[in-house]
């Protein structure tokens, strides 16, 4: 082999150049291959809200034989976001009935018929080994932008999947984002008529109900049964309390998923502002998906966000 100084300067050029863009190849192989693997980590640590099934195993959707009207809503909800729903049958009347007389339970029969379609649904994750599952209430209307606004609240999350979250909520929470100021404000100008008192309220409004949309830790959650997400661990607990629960008291279902979330072995979790609402309670929805295609007359766009706001809102 020649030695280095033998070889002339021109070679000598050529070999330094194929050196160094050897060495930035190989560098830049490296970095994307870190890249690559650095990005399919993270995505595997955040759900993909925008898949049909809004990154949960599944999405239950109880349904009341013969009640045609709730379930073509809940299903044009399914159409138009592209949800993919696992319909259960709820319990009826008649079952709940038989329910009370057999096993003595405490529970009305209202209660019963709500607690026993649930827990119907957490008997299917426990025999289907579904890890997650989204369950929404029969009497529902959605933001149409749903999935977006989960994935901005899952930004929030410190654990892949909660072991609660509440999606639907028809009463604010002290602990809520924005909350406080937006009752500083409203308390501090009551119902005065001044022109700056009725621009701190118009503003505050607005700048309340156009938000972010966040995920916060609830510390006494109501109006939460219409839409809600748990896991398996969750699924398990919540079946078997909820026969405790008919055979003690009449707590409903909102009561139990409250308590679960509020003993501090669940980790509990409420989207804010809530993307679900119950048709019932007449609350806030910005761009409601019924309203777009004509299923209610009402504007949802005109209501204050929660139920005990509607007196000053």
């Amino acid at each position: 082999m020649l030695p280095i100084e033998s070889i002339p300067s021109k070679i000598q050029l050529a070999l330094l150049i194929f050196g160094t863009a050897t060495v930035i190849s190989l560098t830049m192989i490296l970095f994307s291959w870190k890249e690559e693997i650095t990005t399919d980590v993270s995505s595997k640590n955040k759900l993909d809200t925008f898949n049909s099934t809004l990154g949960f195993q599944r999405v239950y959707a109880p349904i009341e034989p013969g009640n045609s009207t709730s379930i073509a809503q809940i299903a044009a909800i399914a159409g138009v976001l592209d949800i993919e729903l696992y319909f259960i049958n709820g319990t009826t009347q008649a079952e709940a009935e038989l329910l009370k007389r057999k096993y003595g339970f405490q529970a009305s029969i209202d209660n019963i018929k709500e607690l026993d379609t649930h827990r119907r649904i957490f008997a299917d994750m426990e025999a289907n080994n579904v890890q997650s599952a989204a369950i929404l209430g029969r009497l529902i209307d959605v933001e149409i932008d749903l999935k977006s606004r989960l994935s901005q609240a899952f930004g929030d999350i410190n654990a892949e999947i909660p072991d609660i979250l509440f999606i639907g909520r028809s009463y604010s929470e002290k602990t809520e984002p924005g909350v406080t100021e937006m009752l500083d404000i409203l308390d501090a100008t009551g119902n005065s008529l001044d022109a700056s008192h009725r621009q701190q309220r118009r503003l505050s409004k607005a700048k309340f109900v156009q938000r972010e949309t966040r995920a916060f830790r609830p510390r006494y959650p109501r109006g939460i049964k219409d839409a809600y997400a748990i896991n398996l661990r969750t699924a398990r607990r919540l079946n078997r309390r909820g026969v405790r629960r008919m055979q003690m008291d009449g707590h409903d279902l909102d009561f139990i998923l409250a308590d679960m979330a509020m003993v501090g072995i669940s980790l509990a979790f409420s989207v804010s502002p809530p993307p679900v609402v119950g048709l019932q309670d007449k609350q806030l929805l910005s761009s409601s998906v019924l309203f777009a295609l004509d299923m209610r007359n009402d504007n949802p766009s005109m209501y204050a966000p929660f139920v005990d706001w509607q007196a000053i809102w």
